[in-house]
């Protein structure tokens, strides 16, 4: 993924002029209706996330503006089908309850997206599919059956899902937040040998009645799945719940028949390995009724539900897992001697078994899956990890910080944009340069004010018919240039140890300096901690629909790779800034404002070589 360009030095201070317009892939600028800079030339093949590039943005004869980026989905489809998918055994009644708590908020995050809330169709299941063909405890034959569940005084008092959209039309009484918290709380009664993908695979298929209609064949499906145990999916006449194993808790026998670590089997004594090394087991068509059902053959079924459209399925799991590097998968004997699976998190509420099988079931679905840890205490983050995934695809057009007006005098704001389509084709996409409207000719695009965006403006594009599958929306427009910070209207004090180059920045939470605008892949110099006061900071990935946000790095102004030899990265063990691993070389970078092509130390893993022709914003002014 390409986030910076680089031209050489050497050309940048050469006061060599740009190419022919529409040549090394660039578009030709020309005025067009609602006083907005449009672009028109030839296609080019490039990356998806590769950024437009930018012509030098001048001011009389001062290079000002930074470039701000836009990357979103064409396909800015509006419905959603919503399911929820919680654990009603003995153990969850807390974490049932903290996910009650967290929905309303989740709710209003979904309603601020631009253009308010989706469609929505909603609906909750729980993980009880029984123990087998016989009764066993609290396990009835198929128990729940994948069947939607509703609770009365909820407020939902016709139909088994919920629905609402942005214009209030609503089938419940109520706060939907509310309602949808109390839907979620079943109880616990359910069956212990939880069923978490077969219920779901029982959900969306066609065998429950009650649960028709609430798959819509063009809308994204978000699947949130709530356990503190791991899936023990089987076929409905399975034996493995009728046989007697000496010496193992009830519940070790989904982990015996369905994990394997290091490649074998889990043995029949106290163990450890690391959770990594543990994968589902993959059964042979003679061992139908006696292992659990593969993790890939529901995964698939999953996908099928939308053929050929995968970024229209999401799907997170708060669950038991651990991302630590030395967590362990650990078997040990309890007080009554029998074998089972110790905990691989706690909190104060109880704690959770590795989910092995919904790891792997959540992995199936690539950059679209999510899996959060059920100890923590706030759901927020969870909740949050399912936004990120959705609002990439649920109509965010938003410019995420404010643009330059280049003709003050003129009524309105009058914006310098290039947008275009960015056409899915073999081995890359094909950039197709639109105009703004008013010219007659479609698809072309328009700045929509919007309070509700930080850059105040939504980006909108008018089409004659739907753009082909999988295009996406790329715009690259002239922001304003962000003045200095202060601390109080003062000079932010300066930390007693400056940070050098390749040091982290940490500039969203110190001394005063306000948090840069999303979708900027720099932030402007003066910072308060870097020893050269200059502090760079990656763009997040648009095409995984969340903020991969890499942590800002010191940076130095250079003319020579070797002036940025010393630019090494503080912790390369740390999770955040573990993305650099090329090193430091001097170049320029697009969108430095000011800084334009001034030669600065930056991270090799976010700069591409430039095409022969150098780009027009590194020429002389």
């Amino acid at each position: 993924m390409v986030v910076l360009s680089l031209c050489s030095l050497a050309s940048c201070r050469s006061g060599g002029q740009p190419g022919p317009e529409g040549s090394g892939g660039q578009t030709a600028g020309g005025q067009s209706g609602g006083g907005q800079a449009g672009g028109t030339g030839g296609s080019q093949t490039v990356d998806a996330g590769a950024p437009l590039d930018a012509r030098p943005f001048v001011v009389g004869q001062v290079v000002a503006g930074r470039q701000v980026n836009s990357l979103q989905s064409a396909d800015q489809l509006r419905q959603l089908d919503l399911l929820f998918m919680i654990d009603n055994s003995s153990s969850m009644i807390e974490e049932q309850d903290n996910l009650a708590r967290n929905i309303p908020n989740f709710i209003k995050v979904l309603e601020a997206l631009p253009g308010g809330l989706p469609d929505l169709h909603v609906a909750v299941i729980s993980s009880d599919l029984g123990a087998g063909p016989t009764a066993k405890e609290t396990c009835r034959p198929l128990g729940d059956a994948g069947k939607f569940l509703v609770k009365p005084g909820c407020g939902l008092d016709a139909g088994t899902f919920l629905t609402a959209d942005a214009r209030g039309n609503k089938n419940f009484t109520g706060e939907l937040g509310t309602v949808l918290g109390c839907l979620t709380r079943l109880g616990t009664m359910g069956c212990n040998q939880e069923h978490q993908l077969q219920s779901i695979r029982a959900a969306l298929s066609d065998v429950n009645a009650e649960n028709r209609g609430f798959l819509r064949p063009e809308a994204h499906l978000a699947i949130i799945l709530l356990t503190d145990e791991d899936d023990c999916s089987a076929d409905p006449d399975t034996t493995i719940f009728d046989q007697a194993r000496p010496g193992e808790a009830l519940s070790f026998r989904c982990n015996a028949l369905g994990h394997v670590c290091d490649g074998r089997p889990l043995p029949a004594e106290p163990f450890s390995a690391p959770l990594a090394s543990c994968k589902p087991y993959t059964r042979s068509a003679a061992e139908r009724t006696t292992r659990l059902i593969d993790v890939g053959e529901i995964a698939d079924f999953v996908k099928q539900l939308k053929p050929g459209q995968p970024d229209r399925i999401v799907v997170s799991a708060v669950t038991g897992w651990s991302t630590r590097p030395e967590a362990m998968y650990r078997t040990a004997r309890n007080q009554q001697a029998l074998l089972e699976v110790q905990p691989v998190c706690a909190a104060s509420f109880g704690s959770a078994t590795p989910a092995v099988r919904l790891k792997a079931f959540v992995d199936a679905f690539g950059a679209n899956g999510a899996i959060q840890s059920i100890c923590d205490n706030d759901f927020t983050p969870a909740l949050a990890a399912v936004e990120k995934l959705l609002a990439f695809r649920l109509g965010n057009t938003c410019l995420e910080a404010p643009l330059l007006d280049i003709d003050p005098a003129r009524d309105g704001l009058q914006a310098e944009c290039r947008v275009v389509d960015r056409v899915p084709r073999p081995g890359g996409f094909t950039d197709r340069p639109m105009d703004a409207c008013g010219a007659g000719q479609r698809p072309c695009w328009e700045l929509v004010p919007d309070p509700a965006c930080r850059g105040a403006q939504r980006l909108r594009v008018d089409r004659a018919a739907p753009a082909p599958a999988g295009t996406l929306v790329a715009a690259a427009c002239r922001g304003e240039d962000s003045p200095p910070h202060t601390c109080g209207g003062v000079p932010c004090p300066v930390p007693p140890v400056m940070a050098g180059a390749g040091e982290m920045c940490d500039i969203n939470i110190n001394y005063g300096a306000p948090a840069p605008p999303r979708n900027l892949a720099l932030w402007r110099g003066d910072d308060r901690v870097c020893s050269s006061h200059l502090c760079v900071r990656p763009a997040p990935d648009p095409l995984l629909g969340r903020e991969v946000d890499t942590a800002p790095l010191c940076t130095a102004m250079c003319t020579q790779d070797s002036d940025c030899a010393g630019a090494v990265l503080r912790d390369p063990t740390n999770q955040i800034d573990k993305r650099c691993r090329q090193g430091f070389g001097c170049g320029v970078a697009f969108e430095t404002g000011p800084l334009r092509c001034v030669g600065l130390c930056l991270c090799r893993d976010f700069l591409s070589t430039p095409p022969a022709a150098h780009p027009p914003w590194c020429a002389t002014p």
